[in-house]
């Protein structure tokens, strides 16, 4: 018999709420240049996507996870259109983590789920954002143990730096923080 209390209720509530109006948004959202790029390389230029790319603000990143992720779904025969609902699975799944492991007020809570970065900017436009936010809550989560659990920490770290350039600095300073504690 499972017993639901009045937090996991509250949970499921955020979570039924952020699905359904997330759903929404992405159905009625038109496909952006820089979201659509992926899709293109994988489908008309396999081995580029892996060799050069460039964003749509001129950046080049070796690879990102977007690479590895966007190419699996476009070879399964999927449409163009999973490509966002992957990225809204990594953002569900990392307010799942948010909600589980943040020590956080209900209120504090809501607000962040419901705020313009997480919701919509991460959310509905699909970029590589969503799988670094994931990533960084993994860290969080596994940061008290870093040290008796390294390699899990340094696979979050390493998937974070696939992430983006920008996230690839970040996670280079928690690789560095990491190594000045442990020595």
């Amino acid at each position: 018999k499972f017993h639901y209390n009045k937090q996991t209720l509250f949970c499921s509530c955020l979570i039924f709420l952020f699905t359904i109006s997330s759903v929404l948004l992405i159905l009625r959202h038109e496909s952006w240049t820089d979201e659509s790029m992926q899709w293109i390389y994988a489908r008309d230029y396999p081995m580029m996507s892996y060799i050069m790319n460039r964003d749509f603000y001129g950046f080049t990143y070796p690879i990102e996870i977007t690479h590895i992720i966007t190419p699996i779904l476009f070879n399964l025969g999927l449409p163009y259109a999973s490509y966002p609902f992957m990225n809204f699975l990594a953002m569900l799944i990392s307010i799942i983590l948010f909600l589980s492991y943040a020590p956080f007020t209900k209120v504090q809570k809501t607000l962040f789920i419901f705020g313009y970065y997480i919701f919509y900017e991460y959310n509905v436009i699909a970029r590589s954002w969503a799988y670094s936010i994931l990533f960084l809550f993994c860290l969080a989560i596994v940061y008290k143990d870093r040290f008796k659990r390294p390699f899990l920490y340094h696979i979050f770290l390493f998937l974070l730096a696939l992430t983006h350039i920008y996230v690839f600095i970040l996670a280079t300073i928690l690789a560095a923080v990491y190594y000045f504690e442990f020595f």
